[in-house]
């Protein structure tokens, strides 16, 4: 029996297979960490060793008060 969408392991082990994904097309995966006056975020970072591109998915972001 499969995990069901309701459940937070299903998506645990979705974003464990993306990023297993990317290391293996040869992307770098870190993450990032944003605490400013406004806004605290942590990010995903997709980087290609090549070409230094790099595109960040957010992961949490909480405004202050």
């Amino acid at each position: 029996m499969g995990l069901r969408e309701d459940d937070p392991v299903y998506y645990k082990v979705q974003m464990q297979k993306l990023l297993n994904k990317a290391r293996k097309n040869g992307l770098k995966v870190d993450a990032s960490i944003y605490d400013g006056p406004k806004e605290r975020s942590v990010k995903v970072l997709f980087r290609d060793p090549t070409s230094e591109e790099c595109a960040g998915a957010t992961v949490v972001k909480k405004r202050r008060d």
